[in-house]
């Protein structure tokens, strides 16, 4: 550019300047909708410095929310050390004075587009003068290259300054429900750990929550927000499918939601290198929801007891997030060597964490998870979860079926924590199953007595092959069940103090996971 070029291109910079400042007299609103209305135009595309300085205090004060005067321009630039660069009130008042002419809308937008027009005339000459000259002196072609990416990069960085929206708190302050995925357990686009030893059943919670959000069903009574659901996982995939077959085997009226909504990636994703991959891959998914990294350490590029690496790490789900904002990421985590209390690793993950997530496994094959952080909102209660085992239909090879199992909510509590559950000998499990029988022979009949005596539950003893003899069940098989805790003495009456029949549906075979 010429001299004339360059003092025409600065005075319709700054009649575009003076142009917003003059739209203070009709209000906050009026700036607002102006300053929104310049796009693409970014403080990017300004030329002279000075210019950048009073546009870029212009710009900040209309998005904070505060209108932009020539004073109370003047009082913001003083906070920034730069009045007298520019002139003081008087320069201000100038600006605004040669902006007189362009007081509508559509004469402010005609002078940002002019402007956006030239800026990108006078980038593409800056890249073409760096190859031509480059080509004139000979340079290797990757010399060339490597300074025309540099100025990519730095004039994409310079536009990417003026991508932050800042938010006045009149425009946010307005109440707003909690955007949940799975209700009073995970919100919408955050970031959850599910830890737990291995071979708790961690990896069945994962399964159960992900088929529940892929099909909208209740998560035991929770609502959930339908969407879809993709799965990396690092370990065990083929049996991560007989686990999907049981779940729907057991739930059919979901198997369509299921097939459309339920994605398992071929292989585990290594973040953070593969962050652009993943979220490329997205892009081809039908209202992304969940997305299951199992397990950190099969999805991780690093070392999860690096600080560095777990930043990375959760800097990486982060990007991911950022792309799509409904997206919850649900990490499947280990505890560490030395404790079963907190997840394996670096403690970078669980500040980084909206939610975390204990499993648990009792002797008893009773699964339990619980919330142990929640960031914004309460911590999940305790779920209790019986694993059931079925065969797969039309998973029979050579004669043979194949097992999987899936979750059953379960009503055992915190008093049968420990008990030897599926520990009784024979007689005892007949003893017990005979009080079962008569509890259960008392609940189908109004008329009958509150309440089993022990002479009743002695009889029945007797009857079903418990005990030879009535005396014989009070004598040797009474005091064991009331030593493991499966029967209590309210007075002359007998109550069970736990149903182990729904135990026994629990089929938990080695391996699951």
């Amino acid at each position: 550019m010429d001299a004339n070029q360059q003092y025409i291109l600065v005075e319709m910079e700054r009649a575009l300047i003076g142009a917003l400042i003059n739209l203070s007299g009709d209000g906050l609103e009026a700036q607002r909708t102006a300053f929104d209305s310049l796009k693409p135009f970014t403080i990017a595309d300004i030329y002279n410095p000075t210019n950048q300085a009073i546009y870029s205090s212009v710009a900040s004060m209309i998005v904070e929310g505060a209108i932009c005067t020539p004073d109370m321009l003047c009082n913001r630039l003083a906070g920034r050390k730069l009045i007298n660069d520019i002139g003081g009130l008087g320069a201000i008042a100038g600006i605004c004075k040669e902006a007189f002419n362009y007081s509508s809308l559509d004469a402010i937008k005609g002078l940002a587009k002019a402007l956006f027009d030239e800026s990108r005339r006078r980038k593409a000459y800056q890249l073409t003068s760096i190859v031509q000259q480059g080509e004139a002196d000979n340079r290797p072609l990757d010399d060339i290259l490597s300074d025309a990416r540099t100025l990519i990069d730095s004039l994409t960085a310079q536009r990417n300054e003026a991508k932050f929206k800042l938010s006045a708190w009149r425009d946010i302050s307005a109440p707003k429900p909690v955007n949940w995925l799975i209700e009073g357990a995970l919100e919408a686009n955050s970031l959850a750990c599910l830890y737990g030893a291995s071979g708790c059943g961690k990896s069945f919670i994962a399964v159960d929550l992900s088929l529940c959000i892929a099909s909208g069903s209740d998560w035991h009574g929770q609502k959930v927000n339908q969407g879809s659901v993709i799965y990396f996982a690092g370990e065990g995939r083929e049996g991560l499918r007989r686990r999907v077959a049981a779940w729907v085997q057991n739930a059919p009226e979901c198997a369509g939601n299921v097939a459309d909504y339920f994605l398992l990636a071929d292989r585990a994703c290594l973040l953070p290198d593969d962050t652009t991959d993943v979220i490329d891959a997205l892009q081809q998914v039908i209202k992304p929801r969940l997305l299951v990294l199992d397990t950190l350490n099969r999805t991780m590029s690093g070392d999860e007891n690096s600080t560095r690496d777990m930043t990375a790490y959760i800097q990486a789900c982060d990007k991911i997030k950022a792309a799509y904002p409904e997206l919850t990421i649900l990490i499947i985590h280990h505890t560490g060597h030395s404790t079963q209390e907190r997840a394996r690793g670096s403690v970078a993950l669980k500040g980084a964490l909206d939610v975390e997530l204990r499993a648990m496994r009792s002797e008893e094959g009773v699964i339990s998870m619980m919330g142990t952080k929640a960031k914004d909102t309460d911590a999940l209660g305790t779920k209790r979860f019986l694993l059931n085992g079925i065969p797969l239909d039309g998973w029979t090879f050579e004669g043979r079926p194949t097992y999987s199992a899936y979750l059953a909510e379960t009503s055992i509590n915190d008093d049968l924590t420990g008990v030897q559950l599926g520990k009784l000998s024979s007689k005892q499990a007949k003893a017990f199953d005979a009080l079962l029988d008569l509890t259960e022979e008392q609940q189908r009949n109004p008329t009958a007595s509150a309440g089993i005596t022990i002479q009743q539950w002695a009889n029945r003893c007797s009857i079903n092959g418990a005990a030879k003899y009535a005396s014989y069940a009070e004598k040797d098989l009474l005091p064991p069940l009331i030593r493991k805790g499966f029967v209590v003495i309210d007075g002359e009456r007998l109550k069970a103090k736990c149903n182990p029949r729904e135990v026994s549906k629990s089929c938990w075979v080695e391996g699951y996971d």
